[in-house]
């Protein structure tokens, strides 16, 4: 239930305790919406336009076009700007065309950022060894762990003991490898990344930092515990060249 008590405040009143509330609200993909302008799952289609830019064209999955906002004032919004004419977006580029694009710093691709796409494995130890990416490179933690994804309609997922087998049988080299070794990323213990309050560098609740290979003594322990033995898993996985989710890259004009 949401209550507000004066213009500028929302409170949000929930059955249980959210106390990552606070976090969820302020990533980019969340904002309070009018009762009127909310249309549910047709949302995406014309969402409200309250900021100094809005939607002129959009094909899903491939591009969008933003242009500015004549009915946004800047007396309300001192924290956001019209600084450029139009954003051009790019959907599902995948990180070697990105990575291509940016390198070649010419033409349209001057003024190119990518939004969510890292330089890909195979240009990375180029781009660090040379001296003249080093003032257009910038280097650091995300707010972000990434994560992998048990599908719970199995009926042997739904075993506490089952799962926490599998969390320590999963090898996170290979991983760190395929994103371009440890100079892309590092191994995480927990879910929460050291940008974030609350991290603790020495969370570590299945071992994958003191064993990143994975360790199938402890698995198999669980799983016979849970008389789960020689169970059969299938690991789902992209076989084609990895694109990303969100828009990368767009182009200010």
């Amino acid at each position: 239930m949401l209550e507000t008590p004066d213009a500028k405040t929302v409170v949000f009143h929930f059955k249980t305790p959210h106390a990552d509330l606070p976090y969820a609200l302020a990533m980019a993909g969340y904002a309070v919406v009018s009762a009127k302008g909310d249309t549910q799952a047709k949302y995406d289609k014309s969402p409200v336009t309250s900021g100094p830019y809005k939607i002129q064209s959009f094909k899903s999955g491939k591009s969008m076009v933003l242009v500015k906002n004549t009915n946004w004032d800047p007396k309300t919004d001192p924290i956001r700007h019209q600084y450029v004419n139009q954003f051009n977006f790019t959907f599902n580029q995948q990180f070697e065309t990105s990575t291509k694009a940016l390198l070649a710093d010419s033409g349209a691709d001057q003024t190119g950022i990518s939004f969510n796409n890292q330089v890909d494995a195979g240009n990375l130890s180029n781009v660090l060894k040379d001296p003249k990416m080093k003032s257009r490179t910038i280097s650091g933690y995300q707010p972000y762990v990434g994560q992998m994804n048990i599908n719970m309609s199995h009926p042997a997922m739904k075993d506490k003991t089952v799962r926490e087998a599998i969390a320590y049988a999963l090898p996170i080299t290979p991983f760190v490898r395929a994103f371009g070794g440890t100079d892309a990323m590092e191994v995480a213990g927990g879910l929460i990344s050291p940008t974030v309050s609350g991290y603790d560098a020495a969370f570590d609740p299945f071992g994958k930092k003191k064993k990143p290979a994975g360790d199938p003594v402890k698995a198999k322990e669980l799983l016979k515990k849970a008389g789960k033995l020689n169970m059969k898993l299938t690991f789902g996985y992209t076989n084609t060249p990895r694109a990303s989710s969100t828009p990368p890259p767009w182009r200010p004009v």
